[in-house]
């Protein structure tokens, strides 16, 4: 048979109380991820919203849409969302009339 060794009071009372703190800041942090995840989402999709209807605005008003474009992409530069903005410049952005691209190529 084996040796039997009792774990001491203060180990008995310490490891489930260490456990459940483990436990809660795991689902805190959890929790916050997820909160924060929708945050940014619901923000990215209002400023996308207003974006895409100033420029529905500018082109229904016949306005030139570089120079506005050329503003999106400094106002978002250094946010967050920049990444995304800048993947459309005011040079790639205009060409939507054109057909779209073939998936093949």
């Amino acid at each position: 048979m084996g040796l039997k060794r009792r774990i001491n009071y203060q180990w008995r009372l310490f490891l489930p109380i260490a456990t459940a703190l483990c436990i809660v800041f795991g689902a805190i942090i959890f929790y916050q991820y997820k909160r924060e995840a929708n945050y940014r989402a619901q923000v990215f999709n209002a400023e996308i919203d207003l974006i895409d209807s100033r420029i529905l605005d500018a082109y229904r008003q016949d306005v030139n849409l570089r120079t506005f474009l050329s503003f999106i992409q400094q106002f978002f530069q250094g946010s967050m969302f920049e990444e995304c903005v800048s993947a459309s410049t005011p040079t790639t952005a205009l060409h939507t009339r054109s057909a779209p691209p073939s998936p093949l190529t």
